[in-house]
C-alpha cells in the first residue's frame, strides 16, 4: 500500500516540478485543477492569505507560475515532499527487511522455499528516481 501511495505522490510531484524532457510529458495537474498531493498538502499548510491565493488561482491555465511559486517558496513543498519521500521509503525498506527475516526463519523451520525478495524490491526501482535519503 505504501509503495503505491509513494508512487502516486511522486507522480504528482514530478508533474509539477519534473523536467518535461526527462518525463516525456508536460505536467498539467495545476491547470487541470487535479486533486494532487501537492494541492492537498498546500491547503493543509497554508495560512488564510495563501489559501485564498490557492483557491483563486488553482485550475487556471495562466496562473500556474503563481501556484508553483507558492508551492516552492512560501510553503516549501519541495522539502516537504523530500521529507515525506524519505520517511516513507525508509518505512517500506524496514518492512521488506523484516519480512525477509521472517521468511528466512519460517523457511528454515518448515523447509519451505522463501518468497523471492525481488518481488518487493522491484517496485522500489520505480520510486527511487535519484532521491537520497
Amino acid at each position: 500500500m505504501d509503495i503505491g501511495e509513494l508512487f502516486q505522490i511522486q507522480d504528482d510531484f514530478l508533474d509539477c516540478f519534473g523536467n518535461p524532457e526527462q518525463m516525456g510529458k508536460i505536467g498539467t495537474d495545476i491547470k487541470d485543477g487535479k486533486c494532487s498531493w501537492l494541492i492537498v498538502r498546500a491547503l493543509q499548510l497554508a495560512n488564510e492569505q495563501q489559501r485564498n491565493l490557492l483557491i483563486k488561482h488553482y485550475g487556471n491555465e495562466n496562473d500556474e507560475k503563481i501556484i508553483k511559486d507558492l508551492y516552492r517558496f512560501d510553503l516549501n513543498l519541495i522539502q516537504e515532499y523530500q521529507h515525506y519521500h524519505c520517511q516513507t521509503l525508509m518505512k517500506i525498506i524496514e518492512r521488506i527487511e523484516l519480512f525477509q527475516q521472517q521468511q528466512q526463519q519460517s523457511s528454515s523451520e518448515n523447509n519451505n522455499k522463501p518468497i523471492s525478495i525481488k518481488l518487493f524490491n522491484e517496485p522500489l526501482t520505480h520510486v527511487f528516481i535519484g532521491r537520497d535519503c
